[in-house]
């Protein structure tokens, strides 16, 4: 089922210098880092957009955070923002 949010998962982790990581569990298991260095905000707002991409673009997830055009874009971009 794609864009389906029920068969993923994410955890943000905080590192010893105040930043965060982003590791994403996509639908077979598969643990995929995904961020460092960035704050909690941009954390939680890089997972939304990854959910909001899988369900615009109805694809799954592991399609999603393996798409490295996506990613970059997404990760620049957030990193910019002050959140």
């Amino acid at each position: 089922m794609h864009g389906d949010s029920g068969n993923w998962s994410h955890v943000v982790l905080e590192d010893p210098d105040g930043t965060c990581r982003v590791e994403v569990t996509d639908e077979d298991g598969e643990v995929f880092p995904v961020a460092r260095q960035v704050t909690r905000g941009q954390a939680e707002r890089l997972i939304q957009r990854i959910a909001e991409e899988s369900r615009t673009s109805r694809k799954p997830i592991k399609v999603v955070i393996r798409d490295p055009y996506f990613m970059a874009a997404t990760v620049i971009t957030l990193k910019r923002l002050a959140i």
